[in-house]
């Protein structure tokens, strides 16, 4: 959908005109598209810590990169149920079929079985002392806390994602791998489906009357400095 205008320094936008939006407004096929978008913005936020420690050790870097993957597959859950329930007249659209096919892999339907809904709902989005009380009493290391320097910065409290790990290890869990392992077999996964879904939104703009402009600065509505 990029115009030939567009190079590395290029600032755009993808508009259209007031009436066709005041039609897709109304539409609530258009809102479930808005809410895709919104999950992968949502995905490429915690991606970036993957990328930005990727081959170091430090605390803090270990701590990016499990907590990454803990929202990561939280918002990957959701991902997954949302595409399943997009309105029908998008099911016959190739972008869409690619889409669905990375969140039905055999990769990815184990990381959804492997006690992600219950990781979504007591360990990352919410934090439920229960749940945490029941993953500490498996830990075998006493180790509290890791730390580089005087730093806090570079304090890492790795009993607590260490409970969050257990998560994946419950009976009936196809998660058995180490956490370096998984975290990058899940990175690959969710960058293959950001990929595709933002395929499919292009798409979805071009067939729905929406075009790319040049503009001169950017503007964000609802944003603006307080």
């Amino acid at each position: 959908m990029k115009a030939d205008f567009v190079v590395s320094t290029t600032n755009w936008r993808c508009v259209t005109d007031n009436a066709n939006f005041a039609r897709l407004k109304a539409d609530k096929s258009f809102w479930s598209v808005v809410a895709l978008a919104r999950v992968v913005n949502a995905l490429r936020f915690v991606q970036m810590p993957l990328l930005d420690n990727e081959g170091k050790d430090s605390p803090s870097a270990m701590r990016a990169r499990l907590n990454s993957f803990f929202f990561s597959s939280a918002l990957f859950y959701e991902a997954s149920v949302f595409i399943q329930n997009l309105p029908k007249p998008y099911r016959e659209m190739e972008e869409f079929k690619s889409m669905a096919g990375v969140i039905n892999r055999k990769e990815a339907r184990s990381l959804r079985d492997a006690n992600l809904h219950n990781l979504r709902n007591k360990l990352v989005f919410h934090i439920d002392m229960d749940e945490v009380g029941k993953h500490v009493q498996k830990l075998e290391h006493p180790v509290f806390l890791t730390a580089m320097g005087r730093s806090n910065s570079e304090v890492y409290y790795e009993i607590a994602d260490a409970c969050a790990f257990e998560a994946f290890k419950e009976p009936g869990s196809a998660a058995n791998q180490d956490p370096m392992a998984l975290t990058n077999s899940v990175a690959d996964l969710l960058l293959d489906f950001v990929n595709a879904a933002e395929e499919f939104l292009t798409a979805y703009l071009k067939k729905e009357g929406w075009w790319i402009e040049p503009v001169s600065e950017t503007h964000y509505p609802g944003l603006s400095e307080t």
